[in-house]
């Protein structure tokens, strides 16, 4: 993968992952994306197109979310979510 550096080197310690995504004419759409690393959880939702790259993503973060409870959206309803948007999805080839 080019582009990633670092972030494709590095590791991450998942307690629990839960997705749901499906993929139609290059675009990867979230329906839901759940992970957890001991009482810290995130979630993610949005597209991906894996052709030109673009990224339209929401995510949520939320600490001390009990280990032993599942994950469910109400978890993640925060008054600010944080969106992440390449600015550069609509150049021509780069």
């Amino acid at each position: 993968m080019s582009g990633w550096g670092v972030l494709g080197k590095g590791q991450s310690s998942l307690d629990q992952v839960e997705a749901r995504a499906t993929v139609r004419d290059g675009v990867l759409v979230t329906e839901f994306l759940q992970a957890r690393s001991g009482a810290q959880s995130l979630a993610v939702t949005g597209r991906v197109n894996l052709v030109d790259g673009a990224l339209d993503l929401r995510l949520a973060t939320r600490t001390g979310v009990p280990s032993e409870q599942p994950l469910k959206a109400a978890d993640f309803i925060a008054p600010r979510p944080c969106g992440c948007t390449d600015p550069g999805a609509n150049r021509g080839s780069r």
